[in-house]
C-alpha cells in the first residue's frame, strides 16, 4: 500500500494484530488437540463435537454481526469480541468434561463472530477506494500468520508447561489487546465517503433496484448461490486440513507432534503466498481484460487455484506415509495452503462484487454464513466418518469435493465467457 497516513498505519497494524489474536484463540484448542486427546482421554467423536460446537456458534455469530456492524461501532465489536473470546478461552481450561468443553467452546464461537465483520468495516472506513483491495489482501494474511506461528508456539509452550496454561496465556493476551484496540481502532465513516466500486457491469439502475431487494432475493442473484456453495466446500477443505491433518500425522502415521505442527505451519506459509498471488494475479488479469466483468475474471483465477488444490489433495491422500520425509511433509503443507487460501482470500471480494453496491455488506454476510457452515461440517461430521473408516477416506472425500467444485466453475465460466464472446483459457 502506498500513501498511508500515520493514523492509517496505526489502525491497520492494530487490525492486523487483533485478527492474529482472534485466530490464535479460536484455533488454540486445535493446535493443542493431540496433547488434549491424550491427557483428557477424548475420542475422535468428542473432539469433533467440541470443534463443531464452536463452528456452529461462529457461523451464527458472524452472520448476525455482519448485519449488526452497520449499526454498532466497529471498534466496539472488535474489542468486545477479543475480550469475550479471551475470557471464554480461560474458562475452557477449567474443565475436562467433553460436554462442558463443548458448551464453553460454543460460547467462544459466539464471541469470535464480531472479528472479521468489524475488521472489514473498519478497513472500509479507514482506506480510500484505491487502497481497499491491497489492504484487504494484506490483512487477510493475518489468518495465515496466526496459523503458521500457532502450532509451533503451542507445541513449545505445552512442552514447557501444560496445554491449560498455553490456552490461558492466549486468553489473557486477547483480553489485554482487546482493551488496547478499543482506543487504537477508531475510524470515521465519512473519512472516505466514496465506497470502493462494486462491479464494473453494475449500472446505476441496478443500484436503485438493489435498495428494494430482500436478503432472500440477493441469494438468487446470478451465480451468487453457486459461489457461496463453492466457498462452503473450500472451507470444508481448509478447516479439515488445518484441524485434522496434525492429528492424522501423529495418530495414524506415527510421526512426531512437531512434524504435524510443521505441516500446519507450512500450510499457513503457503497461504500467505497464495493470498498475495491471487490478489495480484486477479488485478493483473482485470487490467489485461477490461471488457470482462471483474468478478468473472476473479472467479477464473479461483477455478485454476481449485484445480491445483485438487491435485494436491490427491497427492496427500495417496502419498503421505510414515516414511515421508520432513521436507516433503512441509512441501505438501505449503502446496495445500497455497491452493486453499487463494480462493479464500479473494472470494469475499467476489461476493461483494456480485450484486448491487449498496448491498455489498449483506452479500458478504450471506457469503460468510456459507463459509462458516463449511467450518462446522469440517468438525463432527468428518470426525464421525474418520471414526467409521479412517483419515485417508476423509481426504479422498475432500479430494472428490474439490473436483466437483472445479468442474462447476469450469462449466459455469465457459458458458459466461462464451456468451460475451471471450475465451476462458485466453485471459492470461
Amino acid at each position: 500500500m502506498m500513501g498511508l497516513t500515520g493514523r492509517q498505519t496505526v489502525v491497520l497494524t492494530s487490525l492486523y494484530l487483533s485478527y492474529v489474536l482472534y485466530v490464535y484463540v479460536r484455533r488454540s484448542f486445535s493446535f493443542a488437540m493431540p496433547t488434549v486427546s491424550e491427557t483428557v482421554k477424548l475420542d475422535k467423536s468428542q473432539l469433533g463435537m467440541i470443534l463443531s460446537s464452536q463452528s456452529l456458534a461462529y457461523t451464527i455469530s458472524k452472520f448476525v454481526c455482519g448485519i449488526l456492524v452497520d449499526i454498532v461501532s466497529p471498534n466496539v465489536l472488535l474489542s468486545g469480541g477479543l475480550i469475550l473470546s479471551g475470557f471464554t478461552a480461560i474458562c475452557f481450561t477449567t474443565t475436562t468434561s467433553a460436554v462442558m468443553m463443548s458448551v464453553i467452546w460454543f460460547m467462544n464461537g459466539l464471541s469470535q463472530g464480531p472479528g472479521w465483520p468489524a475488521l472489514a468495516m473498519s478497513l472500509k472506513h479507514v482506506c480510500a477506494p484505491e487502497q481497499f483491495g491491497t489492504a484487504w489482501s494484506i490483512i487477510s494474511t493475518s489468518l495465515n500468520v496466526a496459523g503458521m506461528v500457532g502450532p509451533v508456539l503451542t507445541t513449545v509452550l505445552i512442552a514447557q508447561s501444560s496445554w491449560q496454561k498455553c490456552i490461558q496465556l492466549a486468553g489473557v493476551t486477547s483480553i489485554v489487546f482487546g482493551c488496547v484496540a478499543f482506543f487504537l481502532v477508531r475510524t470515521k465513516q465519512d473519512n472516505h465517503p466514496v465506497k470502493p466500486e462494486s462491479c464494473n457491469n453494475h449500472d446505476e439502475s441496478s443500484t436503485v433496484e438493489g435498495e428494494d431487494m430482500t436478503r432472500w432475493q440477493l441469494l438468487f442473484l446470478p451465480g451468487f448461490l453457486g459461489l457461496c456453495l463453492s466457498m462452503m466446500a473450500t472451507s470444508v477443505v481448509q478447516y479439515s486440513t488445518l484441524n485434522w491433518t496434525q492429528l492424522y500425522i501423529v495418530q495414524e502415521k506415527g510421526m512426531t507432534p512437531m512434524l504435524g505442527s510443521a505441516f500446519v505451519s507450512s500450510q499457513e506459509l503457503g497461504g500467505i503466498v497464495g493470498s498475495f498471488a491471487v490478489g495480484f494475479l486477479s488485478d493483473f488479469l482485470i487490467t489485461k481484460n477490461p471488457r470482462i466483468a471483474r468478478h468473472l475474471v476473479r472467479q477464473a483465477v479461483v477455478m485454476y487455484f481449485m484445480l491445483f488444490l485438487t491435485g494436491v489433495l490427491y497427492w496427500i491422500t495417496f502419498n503421505l506415509t510414515s516414511s515421508t520425509s520432513q521436507l516433503m511433509v512441509a512441501v505438501m503443507g505449503f502446496c495445500a495452503g497455497f491452493g486453499v487460501y487463494g480462493p479464500v482470500a479473494i472470494s469475499g471480494v467476489i461476493a461483494m462484487e456480485s450484486g448491487p453496491e449498496n448491498r455489498a455488506g449483506t452479500l458478504h454476510a450471506i457469503f460468510g454464513l456459507f463459509s462458516s457452515s463449511g467450518l462446522f461440517l469440517a468438525g463432527l461430521p468428518l470426525s464421525y466418518i474418520a471414526k467409521l473408516y479412517d483419515w485417508q477416506t476423509v481426504f479422498l472425500l475432500l479430494s472428490t469435493l474439490m473436483t466437483m467444485t472445479f468442474l462447476y466453475f469450469l462449466i459455469k465460466l465457459r458458458s459466461a465467457f462464451k456468451s460475451s464472446n471471450q475465451n476462458l483459457f485466453y485471459i492470461f
